[in-house]
C-alpha cells in the first residue's frame, strides 16, 4: 500500500482558531455549529469539492460514540480521502475536541440547573 496524503498542515493551520472558539462557545448548539463550520472550512481548503450547501450533510452527534457523520452526497466526495488519507482522522479529532466542549457545557448547566432547584 502506497503513501498516505496527509492534511496535517492545514489542520495545524486552523487548530487555534477552532480551539478559541470551542472554548468561546457558551452554548450545546454553539458548539455543534463551531464544529460543522470548521469542518466545511477545512474540506473546503484542501479541495473537495464541496458547495455551501453541502454544510447541511455534516452532522455532530456528540452523544454517539462517533460524534459526527457526513451524509451523502458529501460523503461520497471525501470516502476516496477517508481511505488514502489522514482525513478521517483528523475530523475524529476535530469531533472529540467539540464533543469534550458540548459535554463541560451540558455538565456546568446540569449543575447550575441544580443549584437552582436548591433555593
Amino acid at each position: 500500500m502506497g503513501e498516505k496524503l496527509s492534511f496535517i498542515k492545514h489542520y495545524n493551520k486552523m487548530e487555534h482558531d477552532y480551539r478559541e472558539k470551542l472554548n468561546e462557545a457558551k452554548t450545546t448548539s454553539d458548539v455543534g455549529d463551531v464544529f460543522i463550520d470548521h469542518v466545511f472550512e477545512f474540506l473546503s481548503r484542501i479541495d473537495v469539492d464541496i458547495k455551501k450547501r453541502n454544510i447541511e450533510h455534516i452532522v455532530f452527534t456528540p452523544e454517539k460514540e462517533k460524534p459526527y457523520y457526513l451524509e451523502k452526497p458529501l460523503l461520497e466526495k471525501v470516502e476516496n480521502l477517508f481511505r488514502t488519507s489522514d482525513l478521517e482522522s483528523i475530523l475524529d479529532k476535530l469531533a472529540e475536541d467539540a464533543r469534550h466542549r458540548f459535554m463541560k457545557i451540558q455538565q456546568d448547566q446540569d449543575r447550575t440547573e441544580m443549584f437552582r432547584r436548591g433555593q
